[in-house]
């Protein structure tokens, strides 16, 4: 069995166990822009909150490139089964900037889940 370690919303870090087997992919609308080397691409998503996300995703992580209008989709992991509720907990391809970490709670209604 897979486990991949992520941080809870304690005011104390604390990690917890979550089984990936069962995990499934979701596609998440972003801006993007050419990275510095031929297969990456700077990686921007605007948050229903009004924050951005970013990180550098190569062009396998990333669905419909459309480099005219810089859109595209972030291919994202869903972890499991999860509560139902406003926010959704995603496994990130590559770490966030701002975080430095690969989880994320994302607005449910920003997702589009694939299988």
């Amino acid at each position: 069995m897979a486990l991949v370690l992520c941080p809870t919303k304690s005011a104390t870090v604390k990690l917890k166990a979550i089984p990936m087997e069962k995990s499934s992919t979701a596609l998440v609308p972003c801006i993007i822009s050419p990275g510095m080397f031929p297969d990456e691409y700077a990686v921007e998503i605007e948050l229903t909150s009004g924050k951005v996300l970013s990180l550098f995703a190569e062009s396998s992580d990333l669905e419909s490139i459309d480099l005219e209008h810089n859109k595209a989709y972030l291919k994202v992991k869903l972890p499991g089964e999860q509560e139902t509720g406003k926010e959704i907990l995603m496994y990130l391809p590559k770490e966030s900037l701002e975080t430095g970490n690969h989880w994320f709670e994302f607005p449910r209604e920003q997702v589009k889940q694939l299988a």
